[in-house]
């Protein structure tokens, strides 16, 4: 019990220590319109009260990566311990049993959760990036890199319509885009165009990280 304890106070990330990992892949790719459209269907099955059938709808609404950990609390083990040691003494086995086996069923499930929209956005814009090195593009390859940013305001715009996150930083994002379309439209050089803006969707993907 004594060596728990100065382990975990060495490492008081070990309170919670991961023993297992899962990842669950909801894919959905809708069109705008068929989002709106479940969204209107769902409200209207609330507003008649009919909960279970827009509560199908809205679970079908997700497009993410969930990477699940399974961790064991070992933070309430030491206290555990010394409950069960004076039902020992006592030989109440049963109960020091039934203690034990529920510090170890005590597992907890964090949820990590990414969506893919988003993350095909920041692709899209590391492929577009990679272009840019060229400092000899050809007008093919320039109207591609204009396609990328369109390509990758679609992928924003359904993140967004599927509920990931607020109209605020959408707002900064496609006004990033917007900038990103000028300077790319104007043949500017250069490779440094998408920095700012994929710098600023991985820091957007931390408040979806934990659920």
């Amino acid at each position: 019990m004594g060596e728990l304890e100065i382990v975990l106070a060495r490492e008081p990330s070990l309170a919670f220590a991961p023993v297992d990992t899962h990842i669950t892949i909801h894919h959905l790719n809708p069109s705008l319109a068929d989002i709106e459209l479940a969204r209107k269907q769902a409200i209207d099955y609330l507003k008649d009260k009919e909960i279970q059938k827009a509560r199908a709808i809205l679970t079908g609404l997700a497009s993410e990566v969930v990477l699940s950990v399974t961790s064991i609390p070992l933070a309430t083990y030491p206290d555990v311990i010394k409950r069960v040691i004076p039902l020992i003494d006592a030989n109440k086995l049963e109960n020091a049993q039934a203690a034990l086996q529920t510090a170890l069923n005590s597992l907890t499930v964090t949820n990590y959760v990414s969506p893919l929209p988003i993350i095909r956005a920041d692709e899209i814009l590391e492929n577009a990036q990679a272009l840019t090195k060229k400092t000899n593009r050809t007008n093919a390859e320039n109207e591609a890199l204009v396609r990328s940013i369109g390509d990758a305001r679609l992928q924003l715009e359904t993140a967004e319509a599927l509920g990931y996150g607020n109209q605020d930083n959408y707002r900064v994002l496609y006004e990033r885009l917007d900038t990103l379309e000028e300077r790319i439209g104007g043949n500017a050089p250069g490779t440094g165009y998408f920095e700012e803006i994929r710098n600023f969707i991985s820091d957007y993907m931390e408040p979806f990280d934990k659920e």
